[in-house]
């Protein structure tokens, strides 16, 4: 197996940059399992798995003309993200459709009879604001020792991250169809 080299920082500008990359990188797990699998936690409330509330946030989120986000596309992302199967997500916007939660709806696309596309229904939108509310009251314990000058420095940081789209990574996941099985993958 052949290794990934990483080029060697060509002035001061370039090893400074390397430098906070690398720093960057020492943060991951702080924020995303640390802060970020908290904060999820707290926002499910007991009520959602986190793949369900990843459902209920990407089609809030995503949401275009007439509040509806393609199946497909929201299978895509949670394969992506999750790494389950179709029948898997089948299986969790099922249970996301009928009672007691009732928080989304799915329906034949008014633009093709065999695509299907998903809505929050009201229940759905006031469990995501309840989401949001909790993530606020999370963030009012867990930043409280911030100034808001710091936040707001932060904020600028993520708002400039964010404003380019995030490159992909080619990994050997993508070269090699996988499949799911339990909790073990297996190449086909």
């Amino acid at each position: 197996m052949a290794t990934r080299r990483t080029a060697k920082p060509a002035d001061a500008a370039d090893q400074a940059r390397h430098q906070l990359y690398a720093e960057f990188l020492e943060f991951f797990y702080q924020v995303h399992y640390r802060l970020g699998m908290t904060l999820e936690e707290g926002m499910c409330d007991g009520v959602v798995s986190r793949t369900q509330a990843a459902v209920l946030w990407l089609v809030a989120s995503e949401i275009g003309e007439g509040g509806l986000i393609r199946r497909k596309d929201v299978e895509r992302r949670l394969r992506d993200w999750f790494e389950i199967s179709n029948s898997n997500v089948s299986k969790i916007l099922r249970d996301l459709s009928k009672a007691p939660r009732k928080f989304i709806v799915q329906e034949e696309s008014p633009s093709s009879g065999r695509e299907k596309v998903i809505a929050l229904t009201a229940d759905g939108r006031a469990f995501v604001q309840s989401m949001k509310r909790r993530g606020i009251q999370y963030f009012e314990t867990a930043l409280a020792h911030m100034s808001v000058e710091r936040m707001a420095a932060g904020r600028g940081f993520f708002e400039e991250l964010f404003s380019q789209p995030v490159p992909q990574v080619n990994t050997a996941k993508d070269r090699t169809t996988m499949r799911r099985s339990g909790s073990a993958i297996r190449r086909r």
